[in-house]
């Protein structure tokens, strides 16, 4: 325990000693508003482990209860293979920004939040 103590101050005075080693390690997220092509409410029709590695592509299925960003509503929503994600809950609305395929018609979840989250600016 004591070395566990050790290490983490020692990781943290150097991480103050010389931040500027570690600063193009460090990822600084874009806001997903700014990155979706579409920002909706939806509603799951089923139970949908997206936080599980599966080798293939699952349709998302549900309906669209509100558009906050997008000119024309995602009529296909589907989950890329070899991805994760937040899991849906059946019949529990979550607000998804979601990306167009350049390819097809459809859109994928880039990231999943609870409808009453804010987030933090």
């Amino acid at each position: 325990m004591l070395k566990t103590h050790m290490f983490k101050a020692l990781s943290f005075a150097l991480v103050l000693w010389a931040p500027n080693i570690f600063a193009e390690a460090i990822d600084y997220p874009e806001d997903p508003f700014e990155i979706a092509d579409a920002v909706v409410v939806y509603t799951p029709k089923a139970n949908m482990a997206l936080h599980k590695i599966k080798s293939f592509e699952r349709e998302i299925v549900g309906h669209i209860k509100q558009q906050d960003k997008g000119v024309v509503a995602p009529g296909l929503i589907v989950h890329r293979a070899n991805t994760l994600i937040r899991p849906l809950e059946m019949n529990k609305p979550v607000r998804m920004y979601l990306k167009r395929f350049p390819d097809r018609d459809a859109y994928y979840p880039i990231a999943i939040f609870p409808v009453n989250y804010k987030g933090e600016k």
